[in-house]
């Protein structure tokens, strides 16, 4: 685990991304530092080196209930060795203590329209399953509303 994401963007990252899809991350590498210092214990970067060269890395999201990997990256050499799955192996047996879910994110492209099967495969082969998301649409100021939704679950859980 390392403090700053600054190598795994630069790095690792954004090659990756721009390489294989011709995408950037969503977020900049100084709007992850932002939130990282904001949200310490919940943002968090892990990294995998031979010989001080980076392999693959992942920026995780930590919640009570769940790990989620927003930015899992590799590169040629982290493939032929396999990086990304050493560390999703070893996010789950050090980290995800106590959390009920590994959360890889959506494996979808074109707005939901179309499965990226080679990723899907990919996330199958830790075990992980399907997990239909439903979307819903908030205007800015209805944010406070959410409340009362997340309060009437724990009142249901509660009974």
């Amino acid at each position: 685990e390392e403090a700053d994401v600054g190598l795994f963007w630069d790095k690792l990252l954004v090659p990756n991304l721009q390489n294989r899809y011709q995408k950037a991350p969503t977020h900049s590498k100084d709007q992850m530092r932002y939130l990282k210092t904001r949200h310490p214990e919940n943002i968090r970067q892990f990294t995998v080196y031979r010989k001080g060269i980076p392999l693959a890395g992942a920026t995780v999201y930590f919640t009570p209930n769940c790990l989620h990997t927003q930015y899992l990256a590799t590169n040629g050499e982290g493939r032929d060795y396999h990086a990304l799955d050493w560390l999703i192996h070893y996010l789950c047996n050090t980290q995800a203590e106590g959390r009920k879910y590994l959360d890889f994110g959506h494996s979808n492209e074109c707005a939901g329209k179309k499965i990226n099967r080679e990723l899907f495969r990919w996330k199958e082969s830790f075990g992980a399953q399907t997990f239909v998301h439903a979307h819903y649409s908030l205007a800015p100021a209805a944010w406070r509303q959410l409340d009362q939704v997340y309060d009437w679950q724990s009142r249901q859980k509660d009974a």
